[in-house]
């Protein structure tokens, strides 16, 4: 590729960039649309090995990454408070209604416990429970020493 035409894409990528963080800053649906730009934007920076672009593309991995962490953390808690909701609903209706709203609620607290077990024991988060470990023992050292 010419220089130019790399200063060019890399220009473009940032203007887009750009655009999704206004578009997830809007929320509701703008945020739905800047999570799709980030990710048409990993997309199209994934094979470019360009200098330029480094940077950038790990900005918008970690920002893509914590959006979805966000969107999830907020589906989930919509998703409890409606099933909360119609548990005590159902209440009024008798046990039959009843127990099948707390029989769902139920049902929702253990794929959640089984999704945050997986999340626990997944590479990554080994991989930062070893990380804080050295920094912690880093952070003793030094305090010793002064």
């Amino acid at each position: 590729r010419a220089a130019g035409r790399c200063g060019e894409d890399e220009a473009a990528v940032r203007v887009r960039w750009q655009e999704a963080k206004l578009q997830w800053a809007g929320g509701g649906v703008g945020a739905a649309e800047a999570v799709r730009l980030a990710r048409a934007l990993l997309e199209e920076v994934a094979g470019d090995g360009s200098a330029e672009l480094s940077a950038l593309r790990v900005r918008l991995e970690r920002t893509y990454g914590g959006w979805l962490d966000e969107l999830r953390a907020e589906r989930r808690a919509a998703i409890e408070e409606t099933l909360l909701h119609a548990q005590s609903a159902a209440d009024a209706l008798g046990p039959r209604s009843a127990s099948k709203a707390l029989y769902e609620v139920g049902a929702f607290y253990e794929r959640q416990a089984a999704a945050l077990e997986l999340d626990a024991s997944s590479a990554a988060a080994l991989a930062a429970r070893a990380q804080r470990s050295r920094l912690e023992s880093d952070l003793r050292r030094l305090r010793r020493q002064q």
